[in-house]
This record gives C-alpha cells, structure tokens and sequence, in this order.
C-alpha cells in the first residue's frame, strides 16, 4: 500500500504519493512553497518542524558548527554500523570538500574507526590515500566492467610475479574485479558519498549533514534525493534553517527540449492523414 510522505517528501516533492518500505508516516498534507498549490504560510514552518521529526530523526547543532555536525555525524554512523552493518548505512553530504562535514573529510576521519590498521591486514597505498582489505568502495568512473556510482569492498591487495601491486574488489552482484595501482584513481572511500553519486540507489540507513555553509546546494530536489535514498530510517543533522532554506528554493532548473513541438507536429501529420479516410467514411455513411 502506498503511503504518502508528508514532512520532507510530501513536501519536497508535489504531493507525489511514494511507496517507502518499512515505515509507516503520517497522512498529512502540508503547504509548501515553489509550487502553485503548495504555499508555506507565516507561522507553519514550526508545524512542519514538528510534523519533520515524526518521521525523520533530527539532530540540531549550535549555528554554523560545522565541525559539531561532522562529530555528530561520525557518532551516529559508529554506531549505526556496529548494529546493523557497514553495508545497511551510508553517509550523504551536498559537498565532497567543502568543510568538515563533506565526503573527503568525513571519509578521511573514519577510515581507522571503521577498519583500523591491524598486523596481517593488507593494504595498498596510492599516494596519500591508504586502501585496506574490508574497505567500503565506490567506483567513481563507468568502464566495461563496473559503472559510476557502484559500491564494493576491497577483497584483497595482491602482488603479482613483476612486482605490481594490485586491488581486488568485489560488488553485490557477485562480481570482482582487478584494480591495478594507476587504476585506482577510479576507486574512492565510501562512508560517505555525494548525494549526487548515491542517485538511483537505496540503502536503510541513510545520515544527512545539513548546515547553512552548503549554500549552494541548499536545494529542494538535491535535499529530496538524500532523504528518498532511505529504506527505513533518516537521520538529519544541521541547522533547521538550512532545511528551511532548502524547501523554499527550487532551482532544479528548466529542462529546454523541443518534445511538445514534436507532439504536436506528428499529431498534426497524423490528423491529415486521417483526413480523407474520414471524407470517405463521410460519403459512404
């Protein structure tokens, strides 16, 4: 049965109706604004608030402590990953560099946490960036056998009879696949990705960072990627003016192609030919 989302999703998004596995929420409609007929009036923004963390699990930070959100952020998935996986969890962030809380420095800062350096464990080192056997992957780049945005995990780190080192890794889907040392520049840390990359995937823990300094991906289709990428549970962390912010600005952009033009030329050639079939079945009648 399909419920309909209301705080974020409901929301975000035109009042589609969205089936969301493993969690019931609220039946409520709620007036936002960017659409015609969803106004945000003076005053309900505390009401969605409200409404925000009955389905999603919020988490607020003093104003523009980045670094606190990134903290926050790191706790929640520890512990997240000690109960349900590494594989059930994933970190989504407008940015990659941006601060503290983007995918390069939360990736950086949870690397020895979430597999820590042990005697035995191997490891392959490409420049300034340390691979181990367990690590979580993403492929960054399409090519015969994997495509962007595929997850993994790092199987093993070989050394073949030359003396070249080398990656194996493997995907959900069974495959695996042999990384030399110049082909890693395709392969990235995957804690935490982009919520660009993480479209078309779902995963049932999903932990957003969302705070003012991301400025300029504070966008409402951006925010409703991140939240739909979760299966069961959601997890906000920022500043609720960032959210606010977000909610009022819809700037997916107009799509410019000449379809409806098309339409209606093939339509039109469809009606002249229909034309004199129609003269003919005029007479005969």
């Amino acid at each position: 049965m399909k419920t309909r989302i209301v705080v974020l999703l409901l929301a975000l998004f035109y009042c589609h109706s969205i089936s969301f596995a493993q969690k019931e929420f609220v039946n409520t409609s709620v007036r936002l604004s960017g659409h015609p007929r969803l106004l945000l009036q003076k005053g309900e923004e505390k009401t969605l608030k409200k409404m925000i963390m009955k389905d999603v699990i919020w988490k607020d930070i003093h104003q523009s402590l980045l670094n606190e959100a990134a903290e926050i952020v790191r706790r929640i998935y520890l512990d997240e990953i000690a109960k349900n996986g590494m594989d059930q969890v994933q970190i989504l962030t407008p940015y990659r560099k941006r601060s503290a809380a983007g995918v390069d420095e939360l990736n950086k800062s949870l690397e020895d946490f979430v597999n820590p350096p042990i005697a035995g464990k191997k490891e392959l080192h490409i420049g300034s960036q340390v691979f181990r056997v367990g690590d979580k992957i993403l492929q960054n780049k399409n090519t015969e056998m994997a495509s962007n945005g595929d997850l993994g995990r790092i199987l093993d780190c070989i050394t073949d009879e030359d003396g070249n080192a080398r990656a194996v890794i493997g995907f959900p889907d069974g495959r695996q696949v042999q990384y030399e040392a110049d082909q890693m520049e395709m392969i990235e840390h995957a804690n935490a990705t982009t919520i660009h990359k993480a479209q078309g995937s779902e995963c049932p823990v999903v932990i957003i960072p969302w705070v003012k300094a991301f400025y300029m991906m504070l966008k409402r289709n951006i925010l409703y990627t991140g939240v739909t990428r979760a299966k069961s549970k959601v997890y906000l962390v920022g500043e609720w003016a960032a959210v606010c912010q977000a909610i009022h600005t819809d700037d997916s952009g107009t799509r410019n192609t000449i379809l409806s033009e098309r339409i209606v030329q093939y339509y039109d050639q469809y009606q002249s030919e229909q034309k004199p079939e129609m003269e003919q079945l005029k007479l005969v009648v």
